[in-house]
């Protein structure tokens, strides 16, 4: 997989780096993303490493915004259609990192968590 490829855009606590989850063991995949975030928002969310669940409203410039109600099944169903795509790996870790964004699926985190 163009795995290899992608980088981490966006920067995450430097005392996590020794933790993170070989691509070479993990397909990327929801459970990896889950891994990962569970290192990234150890120190910051409620329940690192799993989806939210709940309703919560993330303050932006423009107002508040509420995210639609997560999934699991839907959630893995995007991913696995994103990555099937013929886009190229750098339009895949970007559009993921915006879904993940977009929609909030964990607490905290997310984009410190996207495999960009």
């Amino acid at each position: 997989m163009a795995f290899q490829s992608m980088i981490l855009i966006l920067s995450f606590n430097l005392s996590a780096v020794g933790s993170l989850p070989s691509t070479k063991k993990c397909p990327l995949d929801l459970n990896f993303e889950k891994k990962l975030n569970k290192i990234v928002a150890r120190d910051t969310a409620a329940l690192p490493g799993y989806l939210r669940n709940g309703s919560g409203g993330v303050e932006t410039y423009q107002g508040e915004f509420e995210p639609p109600m997560i999934e699991e099944g839907q959630e893995q169903k995007y991913l696995k259609q994103l990555l099937a795509s013929d886009r190229t790996a750098t339009d895949k870790a970007l559009t993921l990192m915006y879904h993940n964004m977009r929609q909030q699926i964990f607490y905290d985190g997310n984009k410190r968590t996207a495999p960009t």
